[in-house]
């Protein structure tokens, strides 16, 4: 918990619908959290040979506001303080250029997926008799 009050999840990289090399790019499709509980779908755009997002900040483009990246009915001052903000000027064109790619597989991303919760326990035992437990995943 932060000094200032609890904080909440606004980004969870490992729960993605689709995620695509594009030289040093990752693109990402994910949900984004600008409230809890309210998941959205939206293109996350990083540095693919990052070790870890750590440190990295992340080009968040939402459903809501993808038109604004559209070439024919966009807001391309939008697109452009938006790319400048995660890439260098030199960048910037190639980052608009990824989110218009990606456009369409944010539109037809599927709803934010149930999350799993632990429905039982199995335990395996080795070949020296040594018990190992776990938690079983699933829906409920």
């Amino acid at each position: 918990m932060s000094p200032a009050g609890p904080t909440h999840i606004i980004l969870d990289l490992s729960v993605t619908a689709f995620r695509h090399r594009r030289g040093d790019v990752d693109v990402i499709g994910t949900w984004f959290f600008p409230e809890p509980g309210r998941p959205r779908p939206a293109l996350v755009l990083v540095p693919a040979f990052k070790e870890g997002y750590e440190r990295t900040t992340p080009c968040i483009v939402p459903l809501d506001t993808a038109w604004m990246w559209s070439e024919a009915i966009g807001d391309p001052r939008h697109a452009a303080r938006m790319s400048h903000r995660f890439a260098d000027p030199w960048v910037c064109i190639r980052v608009a250029g990824l989110v218009r790619d990606h456009l369409g597989d944010l539109i037809r991303m599927p709803v934010f997926p149930k999350p799993k919760q632990a429905v039982a326990e199995a335990v395996t035992v080795d070949a020296q008799g040594r018990e190992r437990h776990a938690e079983v995943l699933g829906h409920v």
